[in-house]
């Protein structure tokens, strides 16, 4: 029989829908769909939610789309919500059996996290499992006793609603809707919207009714949950943790989701995530016990920044710098990071988790929009954009992505593309004349037709003076950082002492990412 995933969520719940996503990407086998149901208009916000773009989705009809989640391919359908929003998901839930054929419904929250390998088809194979406990040891849960009789019209002295995932079959559900419109005359929409505050609860309706009803198509056992356990039961069956999402993502719940899905990221004494196994900027972490850790540069580069900027970091890695310009920054600036390698990227994500003024993408920044491919490598900062890469990531342009917002400040490290991310920023660097703050790696510039002169000499054409960001260091060797300020009088004095940089032409480079 084929079994579809049901989740019904909405805006506020799609951070948690991510990671229960990548859950079932990761654990979850045996199953022939995922059906997501979000309020009507929403499927922007969910886009952005899970970080992806416009190609990442096809309309099939004005209510139906598919969405590409990675390797999950998702069925999202709208609705038009109205009434009571927690008894209107409980409306979606009841009818989960009109946005599917599958003959076996598999519930699951999104703030549900898959916790280990399963095949969710076995749970369902001779007869689905529905596990219990008798309401006298159910805790607070006894408050179900009297809301699920009334639904369902019978005496009940159980409860069902144990754990996720809830998996039922799909005639069951129809059924429990059609017992509950002949009982009280309305439709099951009717009934529950009708109920006062959260007086309704779809998984004892239909756990109740597949006891009462239909008890040789399912499995019965006892859940054992120990009275008020606010994580639900831990027993031979658990496959998910779950979280509560109406008290919000900590930081806490935040890292043992992290634990459970990204194998790659470690911990730091002082709870900072860092790449496991990167030779340099996660060593130096773990080294200086602090994330900002270059008590060098990072002064200079805060010098450039003042309280309320917008502020643009190219090659943010796992934030070590982001972090200490969220912090200058406050609440009144805004900080956008860019990193392309997936492995940081979500190190960046918990380090700076929790930060309302910082808008994250995991993307590389080049000269306009495109897919690339990239090398990683053991010092995951030098990890860089390689036509030859065996990690795909997305491109785009600094002038796409942030033209209109008032930037005061980009930095750009990344890997030897720099010319092409400052020829990419072209509008955004003449419309606000931002400080610059840049490495020069001429031998990774080069890897791309660059080099520092011609970097140099583009930052004359933008109208830019700079120095090196340590005083009385002079700008040359391999590899340097500079600080840059825009300035038209200072410039035409300053321009004959900076002619000698005379850069080859600017050249394609041979493969399209940039």
């Amino acid at each position: 029989m084929k079994t579809s995933i049901f989740i019904k969520s909405y805006k506020d719940d799609y951070k948690w829908l991510r990671y229960c996503l990548e859950s079932i990407a990761k654990f979850v086998t045996g199953y022939e769909q995922i059906v997501v149901v979000i309020p009507e208009d929403e499927l922007p916000h969910l886009l952005i939610a899970l970080r992806l773009s416009d190609k990442h989705y096809t309309r099939v009809t004005s209510k139906t789309s598919i969405v590409y989640f990675g390797n999950l391919t998702i069925a999202v359908k709208e609705v038009e919500e109205h009434g009571n929003p927690y008894l209107f998901q409980q409306v979606v839930k009841m009818e989960a059996w009109k946005y599917t054929d599958s003959e076996i419904i598999c519930y699951c929250d999104s703030d549900c996290v898959f916790s280990r390998p399963v095949n969710i088809s076995e749970y369902a194979t001779d007869k689905p499992l529905i596990l219990f406990d008798d309401y006298e040891n159910v805790g607070d849960a006894k408050c179900w006793k009297e809301i699920t009789e009334k639904t369902i019209g019978h005496e009940v002295n159980i409860e069902f609603m144990r754990q996720h995932p809830f998996i039922y079959l799909r005639s069951t559900v129809q059924m429990t809707c059609d017992h509950i419109e002949r009982l009280h005359g309305v439709s099951v929409s009717e009934y529950i919207l009708s109920q006062p505050g959260t007086h309704f609860s779809e998984f004892n309706a239909v756990g109740a009714y597949a006891y009462l009803c239909e008890r040789d198509n399912y499995r019965f056992a006892e859940a054992r949950q120990q009275t008020g356990h606010e994580r639900h039961v831990y027993n031979e069956h658990k496959i998910i943790q779950q979280w509560w999402s109406y008290s919000g993502l900590t930081k806490e719940e935040l890292r043992k989701i992290y634990e459970v899905l990204y194998d790659f990221v470690e911990f730091t004494e002082e709870g900072h995530a860092i790449v496991k196994g990167d030779t340099h900027i996660g060593q130096w972490v773990k080294e200086n016990r602090r994330l900002d850790f270059d008590l060098s540069a990072t002064p200079k580069f805060l010098e450039m920044v003042k309280e309320g900027d917008v502020v643009v970091d190219c090659g943010a890695n796992i934030g070590a710098y982001a972090h200490a310009f969220a912090e200058k920054i406050g609440e009144s600036g805004k900080l956008f990071c860019f990193e392309p390698n997936p492995k940081a990227f979500k190190c960046l994500e918990y380090n700076l988790h929790g930060r309302s003024n910082v808008v994250l993408v995991n993307a590389a920044v080049g000269l306009f929009e495109s897919e690339a491919t990239m090398s990683e490598m053991e010092n995951t900062g030098a990890s860089f954009i390689d036509e030859n890469g065996t990690v795909p990531v997305r491109v785009v342009s600094l002038d796409n992505e942030l033209y209109g917002e008032h930037v005061n400040v980009i930095k750009i490290d990344c890997e030897g593309t720099e010319e092409y991310v400052l020829r990419g920023a072209n509008k955004v660097i003449s419309e606000y004349r931002p400080k610059l703050i840049l490495e020069i790696n001429d031998g990774c510039a080069k890897r791309y037709d660059s080099s520092a002169d011609n970097i140099k000499k583009l930052l004359i054409e933008y109208g830019y003076i700079f120095k090196n960001i340590y005083d009385n260091e002079p700008m040359e060797g391999d590899q340097y950082d500079i600080m840059c300020w825009h300035g038209d009088e200072v410039v035409k004095v300053l321009r004959e002492s900076q002619e000698q940089f005379k850069p080859q032409p600017v050249k394609t480079i041979s493969f399209k990412h940039m």
